[in-house]
């Protein structure tokens, strides 16, 4: 005779030094089996909550430095490469800064991200990519501007390669490194930036065609042309 039973479970734990990208695996072991027969046994979805970080600190989770310069920076590798700590590089990709937040517009504030301040609403996460701007300042004024030319995490340790190379004093002194700001190059649909050769004094009319443009659009392409030519020579 067939029999089937269910099971409902609880667990709760804590998990120490995960970082971006580790896979949590659940498996249900039964420890008493038939001694006869086939069996199966099937686990079903149940509801899974993951607190990143206690109540007490507001749910959300924050990265602190030990080092008292750099945002995180722990060190250069001479020439051409920047070395986070495992703190922030754990924060990569996965983490977006959350805005400033009050009960009431005069409240005192429940929570503020750091960079707020200065820099509003940051929408995008610390993800840092090919061609990205990088802006280093130091304590003394010194800036250099870079760009990101590779990206790699080694051992959960974040690795940013730059050109040009780092100024030397930032390669010998990464501990005057006061700020460190990434500037990401994003897509910009309000401007296109064309380059022609016009003979001075002349003007050229032209339309910029997307690739994923519709059939239909592009089959009246030259009602379209003719249109806008009729009232740009109206308006002269």
């Amino acid at each position: 005779m067939a029999t089937s039973g269910s099971l409902k479970y609880s667990i709760s734990t804590t998990l120490s030094n995960c970082y971006a990208g580790d896979e949590f695996t659940f498996e249900f072991i039964s420890e008493y089996q038939p001694t006869s027969g086939n069996w199966t046994g099937s686990v079903s979805t149940g509801s899974l909550t993951v607190d990143i970080q206690p109540v007490s600190i507001g749910g959300y989770p924050y990265a602190t430095s030990s080092a008292e310069y750099g945002n995180f920076i722990y060190s250069t590798q001479p020439p051409n490469v920047i070395i986070f700590n495992t703190i922030i590089s754990s924060f990569t990709e996965d983490y977006q800064q959350v805005p400033i937040y009050r009960i009431s517009q005069d409240a005192t504030p429940e929570f503020e991200n750091s960079l707020y301040t200065r820099y509003g609403n940051i929408n995008y996460p610390f993800s840092p990519r090919f061609n990205d701007k990088i802006v280093i300042k130091s304590y003394d004024g010194r800036i250099q501007i870079l760009t990101i030319s590779a990206v790699s995490n080694i051992a959960n340790v974040l690795q940013i390669t730059v050109d040009p190379n780092l100024d030397i004093y930032f390669q010998n002194n990464p501990d005057q490194i006061s700020e460190f700001l990434i500037v990401k190059k994003l897509q910009d649909e309000q401007n296109i930036i064309i380059p022609l050769n016009i003979t001075y004094g002349y003007t050229g009319y032209g339309f910029a065609i997307p690739e994923d443009i519709t059939l239909d659009v592009l089959n009246k392409i030259s009602t379209i042309q003719s249109n806008v030519q009729t009232q740009l020579l109206s308006q002269q």
